[in-house]
């Protein structure tokens, strides 16, 4: 007689394996202990050069969804609005800082985001 767990590891074998366990010796991360002391020395650990940190691999979406919001307007009713979520270490690759204002024209169609400063500055060249 089989059942629905064996049946589903004969389909997938890769659960039935056993997972690997981490080291058996616990470790700080970042911390060093030196092995051997002399007699009455402390053992003090010393801290780790820091390694630079990995640089993120940035991907620009090519296209996203607008997806939608329910916003309550009166107590009773509410209603559905568009949506959308922009996120990502992209925005700063191309000049969208955090804690910086974006200036935002609606066309139909098109939505064109621009960066406080290069906004501003388009204006000063328009207005001199």
């Amino acid at each position: 007689m089989s059942s629905r767990l064996f049946s589903a590891l004969q389909r997938h074998p890769n659960l039935s394996r056993p997972r690997r366990r981490a080291a058996a010796t616990p470790q700080t991360a970042g911390v060093v202990f030196p092995a051997v002391a002399a007699a009455g020395e402390a053992l003090a650990p010393t801290a780790r050069a820091a390694e630079p940190p990995k640089p993120r691999r940035t991907r620009t979406p090519s296209r996203i969804r607008v997806s939608s919001r329910f916003r309550y307007t009166t107590a009773s009713q509410g209603e559905h609005v568009p949506f959308l979520r922009l996120s990502g270490h992209w925005l700063e690759k191309h000049g969208f800082s955090i804690e910086r204002d974006v200036h935002i024209e609606a066309e139909h169609g098109r939505l064109i985001l621009t960066n406080h400063a290069t906004h501003m500055a388009k204006v000063w060249e328009s207005v001199a």
